[in-house]
C-alpha cells in the first residue's frame, strides 16, 4: 500500500473492494453517454498561427481513429501519445530548458503496461494532469507516478531506460528510485483511500497529461509548460491540444476534469474552438496536487471537499446553463444512517419539457423507483424510507408534500424558496403530521447566488406580459 510502501507480492490477499458507490465519482456514470460526432468535429476548428498566417491543423490523426481500428482499445490512445511526443520533441525550446525527459519512450514498458491493463474502454471520467514530475512520471511512465502507488498498489513492472540527456541533479532510476514525489503520492494515496484497490477507480476513471514531455533548467529545476518562454509555450499548447481532441474521440468520456488551473484553460480553450455543447462533455477542474501551488496545504481534504461538492450544486449549475431554475438535487440511498450511494440526480426540466411539475425532485422520485424495480425492492416504494434528499433549494409546496407522503428519511436544502416553499412559507410537515426532518441552510448563499444570476437572464419559457388597460368609467 502506498503509505506504507508494502511491496505487492508480500501481500496476502489483495486490497477489498470498495462498497458500491463507495467512490465519489462513481455517481457521474448515471448520466447519458455522450455522442460525440465524427472526430472531424473535434479537431477541423483548431488552428494555429504561424507568422501571423492561420493554418489549418493536420486532422489525419483523429480521423483515422475515428474511422475504427481492430487494434486493442488501449493501442489505438497509445498511437496517439507516441504521434504527441514526437511532434513535441520538434518545437525548438528556450535556452533556459538544458534537459527534455520523454518517459513515454524509455519507460514504455511500464507505460504500455498502465495503458494496457486499465486503458481497456470507453471512460466516464477523464482526469487531465499538466505532464511528468521528476519523481514521479519520469521515473515509471504513469501519470502522477509516485513510485510505490505504481509498484505496490498498481502492481506495474518494467525496465525503464535513461533518458537522452539526462542530468546528474534529476537522475531516473525507474522502479528502485526512492525520492517522493509529493503530488504523486497526494493524488494516488487519496485514491487509495476512497477506492481500496486500483481496479475500483480505473473502472469509471482514467488519468491522462496533456503533455508526456518534462523540462528541466541546467540546475534541475522543472519547467513547466506553463513557465516556458517564447513562442515554444504557445506551439506546445496548440500541438498539446490537437492531440487531446484526438484522443478524446476515443475515449469518449462523460466529464473532463482538469488537473490544475493551466490544464483547464487548455481544456476549455479546446471546448471552445471546436464549440462543443457544454451539456455533452462537461468540464471541472480539482485543484492540483502540487506543493508548489498556493494554499495547497491539506490538499487531501479540500479534494475531498471538492469531490462532494461537485454534486449537488453541479446540477444546479447545469440547470443554469439549460436556462432552467438552477435546482440541482441528489437522492442517497443507505440501509443504515451515515452511509449511502447516490441512486437519483438531476436538475429543474421545467422549460425542456414544457411540463410544469417536472421540478428536480420528481425527477429523482421516478429514478428512484427505477433503482427500486431494478434491484428487487416490494413494492419499489419502500425504498424511500431509507433516501436522504439533498436538494439546492427548499422544496416547493407540491415537492416538499411528495417527499413527506412517500416517507423519505430526510431533506437537506440549500437557500429558502420565500414564495412557495413547502416548510417555510406552508409547513406542510405540520399539515401532514409528519415527523421526517427537514433541514435549511446548508450551503445556501452558494445557492441564491445561482438562483440570482438565473433571474438576471431571461426565462425563455416565461409568458409574456400583457400591458395593463385602464378602464374607462361608463357614462
Amino acid at each position: 500500500m502506498l503509505r506504507k510502501k508494502q511491496k505487492l507480492d508480500d501481500q496476502n490477499e489483495p486490497s477489498p473492494a470498495p462498497a458500491a458507490g463507495e467512490f465519489t465519482l462513481s455517481r457521474f456514470a448515471n448520466t447519458p453517454k455522450p455522442k460525440l460526432t465524427h472526430a472531424s468535429h473535434l479537431t477541423s476548428k483548431i488552428v494555429t498561427v504561424a507568422e501571423g498566417q492561420p493554418q489549418e491543423v493536420d486532422k489525419s490523426d483523429a480521423q483515422e481513429v475515428a474511422n475504427g481500428s481492430t487494434e486493442p482499445y488501449w493501442q489505438q490512445v497509445y498511437r496517439i501519445e507516441l504521434k504527441l511526443s514526437a511532434d513535441l520533441r520538434n518545437v525548438s525550446l528556450p535556452d533556459e530548458v538544458a534537459a527534455c525527459y520523454d518517459p513515454i519512450a524509455y519507460a514504455d514498458e511500464i507505460h504500455r503496461a498502465y495503458m494496457d491493463r486499465f486503458l481497456d474502454g470507453p471512460k466516464h471520467v477523464l482526469f487531465i494532469g499538466m505532464n511528468p514530475g521528476p519523481w514521479g512520471m519520469c521515473q515509471t511512465g504513469v501519470p502522477f507516478g509516485y513510485v510505490p502507488a505504481v509498484r505496490d498498489w498498481m502492481g506495474l513492472r518494467g525496465t525503464v531506460q535513461k533518458p537522452e540527456g539526462e542530468l546528474s541533479v534529476r537522475p531516473v532510476e525507474g522502479l528502485s528510485c526512492t525520492r517522493e514525489e509529493q503530488s504523486g503520492k497526494r493524488w494516488w494515496g487519496l485514491f487509495e483511500e476512497l477506492c481500496g484497490n486500483p481496479e475500483s477507480f480505473f473502472r469509471s476513471c482514467f488519468v491522462y497529461n496533456l503533455c508526456p514531455l518534462a523540462f528541466f533548467h541546467k540546475s534541475g529545476r522543472n519547467v513547466t509548460p506553463s513557465e516556458l518562454k517564447s513562442k515554444a509555450k504557445g506551439e506546445i499548447q496548440t500541438i498539446a491540444e490537437k492531440y487531446l481532441a484526438a484522443a478524446l474521440q476515443v475515449l469518449q468520456p462523460k466529464i473532463i476534469i482538469s488537473v490544475g488551473r493551466y490544464t483547464e484553460d487548455r481544456v476549455k480553450a479546446l471546448v471552445k474552438q471546436n464549440k462543443l455543447d457544454a451539456t455533452v462533455i462537461r468540464t471541472l477542474c480539482i485543484p492540483h496536487p502540487s506543493p508548489r501551488s498556493l494554499n495547497n496545504t491539506n490538499w487531501n481534504e479540500k479534494a475531498k471537499r471538492w469531490l462532494e461538492d461537485n454534486d449537488a450544486l453541479q446540477q444546479a449549475r447545469l440547470a443554469n446553463d439549460l436556462k432552467e431554475v438552477p435546482v440541482g438535487c441528489v437522492f442517497v440511498y443507505g440501509p443504515n444512517e451515515g452511509d449511502g450511494v447516490i441512486i437519483a440526480r438531476g436538475c429543474n426540466l421545467v422549460n425542456e419539457t414544457k411540463n410544469a411539475t417536472r421540478h428536480v425532485e420528481f425527477i429523482c422520485i421516478d429514478q428512484a423507483l427505477e433503482y427500486a424495480r431494478a434491484h428487487g425492492f416490494e413494492p419499489p416504494e419502500s425504498i424511500f424510507t431509507s433516501i436522504s434528499v439533498v436538494v439546492t433549494v427548499e422544496p416547493c409546496i407540491m415537492c416538499a408534500a411528495a417527499l413527506l407522503n412517500l416517507g423519505v428519511r430526510e431533506i437537506v436544502y440549500g437557500c429558502r424558496n420565500d414564495r412557495f416553499g413547502g416548510s417555510t412559507v406552508l409547513d406542510v410537515a405540520r399539515l401532514l403530521k409528519s415527523n421526517i426532518p427537514i433541514r435549511g441552510g446548508v450551503r445556501g448563499d452558494e445557492a441564491m447566488e445561482l438562483l440570482k444570476e438565473f433571474y438576471k437572464g431571461e426565462n425563455p419559457s416565461a409568458p409574456m406580459p400583457k400591458a395593463r388597460t385602464s378602464k374607462k368609467a361608463s357614462g
